[in-house]
């Protein structure tokens, strides 16, 4: 990565991000979140190079973000100095008997969705959206929350980084999924 010296102006396109501004989720973010959701599900192996349109329709992925404001729906959005949006997080409460990514959540732990755009990622832009999620899902009483990931994607990592810790495995309709715990209590 390029750096900047007294020498030599920076020129690169990435920068380091102290600390991101992270705020809630309005509805004007909603199609951000949509982009993000993509982004988070093309990860699973199963969707990987598949249009926006196909991934977005498949049941277990539009239900983690269609008819947002429901009761115990809670996002955030990490945004530059700019207010350009570089990164969304959420909580919801998924149906029991949702075609599913993967193991079922339990009913005491929202599911989790984080996507940073690409270009901003290993920055400290999901650890950020994951931290201020965390402090809104204690303030509204919430004692845990769950991730389905990919088992052998970069987010299995990123979780267990972050005090997350696996709770079951399933093979489903997006392929193996795991579901992680994290105690935020």
């Amino acid at each position: 990565m390029a750096r900047a010296t007294a020498r030599q102006p920076f020129t690169g396109e990435r920068f380091v991000l102290a600390a991101p501004r992270v705020r809630p989720v309005t509805d004007a973010d909603m199609p951000f979140c949509w982009d993000m959701l993509y982004e988070a599900a093309i990860v699973s192996s199963a969707l990987r190079g598949l249009p926006m349109a196909d991934v977005l329709g498949r049941p277990g992925v539009t239900d983690r973000l269609s008819a947002w404001g429901r009761p115990g729906d809670l996002g955030c959005v990490a945004v530059t100095i700019d207010g350009a949006a570089l990164g969304a997080a959420w909580q919801r409460l998924l149906a029991p008997t949702r075609p599913g990514l993967g193991e079922r959540a339990p009913d005491d732990a929202p599911e989790i969705t984080i996507a940073v755009r690409r270009g901003y990622r290993g920055l400290g832009v999901g650890s950020a959206l994951l931290a201020a999620l965390a402090g809104r899902a204690r303030e509204a009483g919430w004692q845990r929350l769950a991730v389905s990931v990919d088992p052998q994607g970069g987010a299995v990592r990123f979780f267990r980084r972050h005090g997350f810790v696996a709770a079951g495995r399933r093979v489903g309709p997006l392929g193996v999924r795991e579901l992680m715990i994290g105690e935020i209590g």
